[in-house]
Order: C-alpha cells, then sequence, then structure tokens
C-alpha cells in the first residue's frame, strides 16, 4: 500500500512537471521556412514567423492567406493558435490546433484536414 501511494505522487508529480515544462518551451525569435499544404488541394508560400513570449506575428508570400497576429499555447502535444485580427480563420495560413516537433534550431508545425476536403499542412521553418 505504502509503495502504491509513493508510486501514484511520483507519477501526478511527474506528470505536472512535464506539464509545466512543455507550456514554458522557448519559441522567441524569427523563424523562416515554406508552408505546405498537399492532398485534394496543393498551397506552398515562403513563411516567416515572429514569436515573442505566447504572442506571435508573420507574413507570406502567398497571395489569397494570410499570416495575421495572436496568441499560442502548447497544449500536451500540440500548439494552438489564436488569431486576434478580425480575418476570417479559413483565410488564414496560420489558425488553430497543429502538431509540433523540434530538431535543432527547426520547427515542424503539420496537422491533417478532412473539414471539406483532406489535405496534409506542413510549416517547415528554421530559426533565424
Amino acid at each position: 500500500m505504502r509503495k502504491s501511494c509513493w508510486l501514484i505522487l511520483f507519477v501526478l508529480l511527474f506528470a505536472s512537471c512535464a506539464k509545466e515544462g512543455l507550456s514554458n518551451f522557448p519559441l522567441d525569435g524569427v523563424y523562416t521556412g515554406i508552408y505546405l499544404q498537399t492532398g485534394s488541394e496543393y498551397r506552398s508560400a515562403h513563411v516567416r514567423l515572429i514569436f515573442v513570449g505566447n504572442g506571435y506575428s508573420g507574413d507570406s508570400d502567398d497571395t489569397d492567406k494570410t499570416i495575421c497576429y495572436g496568441n499560442y499555447e502548447f497544449i500536451i502535444d500540440s500548439i494552438d493558435f489564436k488569431s486576434l485580427c478580425a480575418t476570417p480563420q479559413d483565410q488564414l495560413l496560420l489558425a488553430g490546433k497543429y502538431n509540433w516537433l523540434t530538431a535543432g534550431d527547426s520547427l515542424y508545425l503539420t496537422r491533417d484536414s478532412t473539414v471539406y476536403t483532406s489535405y496534409k499542412e506542413q510549416f517547415i521553418l528554421s530559426k533565424q
């Protein structure tokens, strides 16, 4: 009984520390790279994302969709971008939840969409 109580306490402590560390992941800086949308729809663009604290902004060379400014938050294995612009979400390159991965100075954001059509979105970025 005593061992199981310690085990439960350890697991809870580890889980809370892991969440806390994740939410403080330092994205601060400028990231540049490409945006790719593949599947039933294709789109590509050169992008620049600027992260300061829990805020972001950016730009791209896409003529139909834009990157606005807003806030982001880490949620377990995803990152959620919330735009603060009046631009509708379907006209933004970056909005909503993405899976994320880092490797060195590179940041990868990916998600699959099946709302109206099936496609995959990717941001492949390097910190400048």
